[in-house]
């Protein structure tokens, strides 16, 4: 999924699910984030000799990274494709499944955590796994066979055919810049066999098309043959489904962070976020929509005059800011329990969480 979901998308079902509006932009800003934080910056010194070091939670689609097997276990497996754990061999469990069992108990795990101070980023991480589970289903986040379709047999259905035309030049732009981009790479990188350039990693193999609310497509994987058809909306709707829960049940746990006018089900928002999912358009003009709708009114009333800012780069701003500077307190510091939450996050699922599957991925 992109930013109209992991930012807009969480914020505005935090808020119907009765979270108070500072605490869903926290939750929305760490759903984005993970997606935001691709750099391992040096880390933030204090005078006094603490530190703040980052944790990388994602990489650019052309990023050399991507092409290092390890890396790859460390960041696409915890926090954009979690695996499903079905199936016999261990790269057909890494397969990322939407709702899976993995999910439910990575959901649980966190509610357990509800008390913790860096909960509310914590949620938003999940948020984002959660998410991603129906948008990467049927991939994986290593390069693998598994993930290979059939380049030529991808269809997709829009309704407009100027979006049709757009998302299909952008898919081709991303094409050409993947294929070429991935070639530069493994010239630095001797020790880069070919059998791993021939698998594929997430669903660079069908570009973008997993993450556009509004697309129905199939597409034919080369490995089974096996025909996958897509109604992205319908999935994105169960997404937001469990996403509206999961806020619910996190507002029941730390109460404080409630706001007590907003007394919802899911049922009353459906029909205005089956309208939002439908939109064909880009990215920008998707997360308008979602503006929209708080401006609006048409999911839930409140005074909001639109969607906060999304705060990531002001969090990166506050870590340069401190560095060099006398100690603080670092908890009240939204990227260093950003930080946190993931260290948190990516050792559960990694180390506890799999391992209870036979998956030993680190």
């Amino acid at each position: 999924m992109q930013k109209d979901m992991h930012y807009h998308g969480v914020y505005v079902l935090a808020r119907a699910a009765g979270i108070e509006r500072e605490s869903a932009q926290i939750i929305a800003t760490a759903s984005q984030f993970v997606d935001d934080a691709v750099t391992e910056e040096p880390p933030c010194a204090f005078t006094d000799g603490s530190k703040i070091f980052s944790v990388v939670t994602a990489h650019h689609a052309l990023s050399i990274e991507n092409i290092n097997k390890d890396d790859q276990r460390m960041v696409w497996v915890p926090f954009h494709f979690l695996p499903g754990a079905e199936g016999e061999s261990f790269t057909e469990k890494l397969i990322c499944k939407k709702n899976s069992k993995t999910a439910k108990q990575m959901v649980t795990h966190t509610l357990s955590k509800a008390k913790i101070n860096y909960a509310r980023e914590l949620v938003g991480i999940t948020a984002h796994v959660l998410a991603d589970t129906f948008s990467h289903y049927g991939f994986s986040g290593v390069s693998s066979r598994w993930n290979r379709v059939i380049n030529d047999r991808i269809n997709v259905s829009v309704t407009d055919e100027e979006t049709k035309n757009y998302i299909e030049g952008k898919a081709k732009n991303f094409f050409e810049k993947y294929k070429s981009g991935i070639y530069e790479n493994i010239r630095t990188a001797i020790s880069f066999g070919i059998e791993q350039l021939s698998g594929a990693l997430g669903h660079g193999a069908v570009a973008t098309y997993p993450d556009r609310p509004y697309l129905k497509w199939n597409f034919i994987y080369e490995r089974t043959g096996k025909v996958s058809r897509r109604d992205n909306q319908e999935t994105f709707l169960e997404a937001c489904r469990k996403l509206f829960s999961f806020f619910k049940n996190f507002a029941t746990e730390r109460p404080e962070y409630r706001d007590k006018k907003i007394n919802l089900e899911f049922e009353d928002i459906k029909g205005a976020l089956t309208d939002i999912l439908a939109f064909e358009g880009k990215l920008d003009d998707r997360c308008r929509r979602w503006n929209k709708a708080v401006r609006d009114n048409s999911i839930y009333v409140s005074s909001e005059q639109g969607i906060p800012q999304y705060s990531g780069q002001k969090w990166i701003q506050k870590k340069v800011r401190l560095n060099g500077k006398k100690h603080a307190d670092l908890n009240d510091i939204a990227i260093y329990r950003y930080f946190k939450a993931a260290d948190h996050f990516r050792f559960f699922i990694l180390r506890d969480l799999l391992s209870n599957y036979n998956m030993y991925v680190i």
